[in-house]
């Protein structure tokens, strides 16, 4: 018959529970990090091709179609600089959302809804974009987890 006894188990308790906020406060700010990592990626263009000069009808970025010597169209909505961000929490669950609100951000850069044309000029889908932050995205959380767990040593 073997006697087992636990010492140190109430500090424990205190300790874990403790640790809650701070474990909360590190995912939140994880996820803040991880999408500002993915939108600037996102809000990188490729170089220019063959579409952005003349002749016309060609796209002057910032600015929309040249459709003739005088004439811009001026729909440019400014598609690089207006990825956002929010993360949200609904009970333990903490979630982040980017998104673009530009009308044509889903025929540049959709997964389902990219134009033909775009992924040749080097624009990328938000799937590959995401793929492409993994690494940092990952080192974020991964150090996130490291703060964690230093709290317990």
């Amino acid at each position: 018959m073997f006697d087992i006894q636990v010492i140190g188990d109430a500090e424990l308790e205190a300790k874990i529970m403790a640790s809650i906020p701070i474990l909360d406060k590190l995912a939140s700010v994880a996820m803040q990090s991880s999408l500002d990592v993915v939108a600037k990626e996102a809000s990188k263009y490729p170089p220019e091709s063959e579409a952005n000069f003349p002749p016309e009808p060609y796209y002057i970025r910032g600015v929309g179609t040249q459709s003739s010597q005088e004439s811009n169209r001026e729909e440019s909505e400014q598609l690089g600089q207006n990825w956002n961000v929010s993360v949200s929490r609904v009970g333990k669950d903490i979630t982040g959302r980017i998104f673009n609100a530009v009308s044509y951000a889903p025929w540049v850069h959709g997964d389902t809804k990219q134009a033909t044309f775009h992924a040749p000029r080097g624009w990328r889908t938000m799937s590959k974009i995401t793929e492409d932050s993994k690494i940092r995205v990952f080192g974020i959380f991964s150090g996130a987890v490291r703060a964690f767990t230093s709290f317990f040593r």
